[in-house]
């Protein structure tokens, strides 16, 4: 139910989770669980189911403001048809990809 969270800090920090347990991966799941509360607390989302991204809740916004970062989401369908959603936020460009039911990061090839 955080992968949205903890998508969303790897690429406002850009700290890419590794794929075994380190120090940086229990600080961004302890990240990930005051943002969560943080966003439950002020109303913006429920605390026992996903959160809803593009809603009229404005997660994506707040998220994006408040991590001084724009995020793009990139939807996968079923299907595999994509859908390229609006920019939100105003500060250095992140791309998450949003397939059902997960988010991760989409992170810039070098």
């Amino acid at each position: 139910m955080n992968c949205l969270l903890d998508t969303v800090l790897q690429v406002a920090h850009n700290t890419k989770r590794q794929d075994h347990e380190t120090t940086q991966a229990g600080q961004l799941q302890q990240q990930v669980r005051s943002l969560r509360n943080t966003l439950v607390q002020v109303g913006a989302v429920n605390p026992h189911v996903e959160i809803d991204f593009y809603g009229a809740e404005g997660v994506g916004v707040l998220l994006a403001n408040n991590l001084d970062v724009s995020i793009q989401a990139i939807e996968a369908d079923a299907n595999g048809r994509l859908t390229v959603h609006p920019v939100l936020g105003e500060g250095r460009l992140v791309h998450i990809l949003h397939t059902p039911g997960h988010f991760q990061p989409l992170w810039p090839r070098h």
